[in-house]
């Protein structure tokens, strides 16, 4: 299973969309994201389409 993320990408000087960034993420890897960079007291939930839920606390 991945995440897909996509965001778009602006000239600086004109504010203009001059294109489009995409990454592919596997949800394990994320998963690995989130418990390494968790700040202390701060909870990070993770839904996916079939309703599994994953919690993860700093």
């Amino acid at each position: 299973m991945s995440i897909h993320i996509a965001a778009s990408v602006k000239d600086t000087v004109t504010g203009q969309n001059i294109g489009v960034v995409k990454v592919r993420m596997p949800v394990k890897s994320l998963e690995e994201t989130i418990k390494n960079y968790a700040s202390e007291g701060h909870e990070y939930h993770l839904l996916d389409q079939s309703g599994k839920f994953s919690s993860y606390t700093g």
